[in-house]
Formats: structure tokens, sequence, C-alpha cells
């Protein structure tokens, strides 16, 4: 007998409801998952809100934990059984491009939000659904003890993995982290955690003041001081030897460059927001040898790599909780995410 499960339908801009759905049944080698938590991020406000194209009727949601609730035929259940627990990951990824094929999904070719995931009728990332048929490799076990919680933020902290171990910090003493919402703190924490000062650029006197009680050893306000003079200040003359830029700020974009030291390294994080250019002197990035790269995603090993630190202690995202609102109260949830002074509202299942 077929049975149901509700299902949170973005049925157009800023139109969002509970509905009753098929409940999907898992076929040979894949296991049925029990969502627990899945958190709203940026891009899923960007997607209620009509800024972010996404097909109609759409279930979003990526920031998703769970628990396994069934497997199919195939499954090892050694590896695999009933009542584990495990982050969510790769659903829109191809899994068969070069770039999928080399262990880097993040920047698969066919990436692809509007796809159909999870044994779901609608096209999404179906994290705001009860249940989810996936693949072995969609999982990322976690602790049976870690909080339900903390488990959504295995997708954002894998993301930061991503961005922080492109660059080679070998040689880095310090570290500037522009932003100081919820991925700019998950930078600082994972940047104090591998041993570098971190400076904060901030113009939120409240998030400079949560940044400095996470760790932060230094905040720039850029509304009441000049920045580059500041970190250049605060370094010597030299500037920070890597740059995250974590804003979507045109005008910070252009600044990062500015504020990075000589062999130094600036990383834009975030994508900037409406999508504009900014210039860079050859002559400049010649002579004063800088590397300037991006991160956007994460692959595999950032999603392990993710819920063991947050599994063993080792990152704690707790700080960020900034509410837990029920599944059924989505729509409260998206308001409560959108509010100046918030970091990450988390949907409890």
């Amino acid at each position: 007998m077929q049975m149901n499960m509700k299902a949170a339908i973005l049925s157009g801009t800023k139109k969002i409801n509970i509905e009753s759905i098929n409940k999907p049944v898992p076929g040979k080698n894949e296991i049925l998952i029990k969502l627990k938590t899945c958190a709203i991020c940026t891009w899923d406000q960007r997607a209620y809100n009509g800024i972010n194209n996404v097909l109609f009727p759409f279930i979003g949601g990526h920031e998703m934990f769970a628990e396994i609730e069934e497997v199919g035929s195939g499954i090892d259940r050694a590896q695999w059984d009933v009542g584990e627990k495990a982050a969510v990951g790769l659903l829109s990824m191809c899994g068969h491009c070069h770039y999928c094929e080399i262990g880097e999904e993040g920047i698969c070719s066919n990436h692809d939000y509007n796809k159909i995931v999870g044994g779901l009728p609608y096209p999404g990332t179906g994290g705001f659904s009860e249940y989810l048929v996936v693949e072995p490799h969609n999982l990322f076990k976690a602790s049976k003890t870690l909080k339900n919680e903390k488990g959504a933020f295995a997708e954002p902290l894998s993301c930061v993995i991503h961005s922080v171990n492109k660059i080679d910090l070998s040689k880095a003493q310090n570290a500037l982290v522009i932003g100081a919402g919820t991925m700019g703190i998950l930078h600082l924490l994972l940047l104090k955690a591998k041993g570098l000062s971190v400076f904060i650029s901030e113009p939120n006197e409240r998030r400079r003041s949560f940044a400095v009680k996470l760790g932060a050893d230094e905040v720039i306000d850029p509304v009441n001081e000049d920045p580059v003079r500041k970190i250049k200040d605060l370094t010597d003359g030299r500037g920070a030897d890597v740059v995250f830029n974590a804003t979507a700020v045109l005008d910070v974009a252009k600044q990062a460059i500015e504020m990075v030291a000589p062999l130094g390294t600036v990383s834009f994080y975030s994508s900037i927001y409406p999508k504009e250019l900014i210039e860079i002197d050859p002559n400049w990035l010649h002579k004063k040898m800088v590397s300037i790269t991006g991160s956007a995603n994460s692959n595999a090993r950032d999603f392990q790599n993710a819920i063991d630190m947050i599994s063993d202690g080792l990152v704690d995202p707790s700080p960020l909780i900034s509410n837990v609102i029920p599944f059924e109260n989505i729509r409260d949830a998206y308001t409560a995410s959108m509010m100046p002074d918030n970091y990450r509202t988390i949907l409890k299942f």
C-alpha cells in the first residue's frame, strides 16, 4: 500500500505550503532516510524570494541530517543499517562527468538544483521533505550521539573545509575573513582550529562582538575605519596572508584584493550579487605574486571531514543556531531566517 509523507512545496515566489505526497520506497542499492533536521540557507532564501530561478513546484533544503529508516536489497548492512545517523549531500551532482569522476563533485558539469532527487515527484534539493531515497555515496556517517541540530551544519562546514583546503596555509601566519555571517564564522572556527591568527572585518557591531567571543584575534569596523589601512597596521604593513571574502558585495570584493600581502591568496568564497565585474591590474598581480581563487560547494571528502569534525567536537557550530522551528511551521522559519541578526534557522522534523 502506498504511504504518504509531508513535504514543503514552493509553488511560486513566497508561496510555500506543507502538502502530502507519496513516500518514496527504496529499491535495490538504495536507502530510505528520515530527515531529522534541515537548515535554511541563503540560497533557499533567494529561491523563496524569487531571486534564484527554480522550477515550480519545487522542494528546497540541502543542509540535511537524517537517520536511516530502511535499506533496500544489495546494501551492506554492516556498513549502513537502520537507526544510523548521517549527513546527506551531493544529490544535485551527476556522478559521472569528468569532475565527479576525479572526486571534485562541487564543480560537477551537470550540477542542477532543478533535478528530481530522492524519489520525490518534484524538482529541487529535497531537504524540506520528511523522507528521501538515496544511494550510499550520498550519506556521510555520523556518531549516533550527535545532536540532530549540529548535524545540519555538515553541508555548510564541508563548503568551508573545501574553501580553506584549496589554499596552501603552510607559510601563512594569519587570515582575514570579510563578513561574519554563518559562513564567515565557520571560516573563523576552522582557521582557528588550524592555528592561524584570524582577523574579521564586519560592519555589524553585534557580529563583531560575536566573532571575538568565538576566537577572532582582531575585528575591523569597515564603516568607521579604513579596513585596508587597519589590516596593514595589524600585519606590519604587509596585509593578510590569506583573505576570504564571505560577502556578496561588489565593493568589498574590490577591497579584498587591496588587503592581501605579497605572495598571499585572495579567495572569493561568496558569489557576488547582483553579478558585476571588478578590475585587476595584471602588473600588480605580476609584481606582488598574489594568487586569486574561488571556492564553491564541496566534495565527498569534505563532507566526511565536516561530519567527523562536528562529531569529534573539533568544530562546534552550536553558537550559530539562532532558532529551531518545527517543520510544519516552515513559513515562520523562513521569516525568522531572514531577520538581520539571524545565523541559522533549523527545521526540526
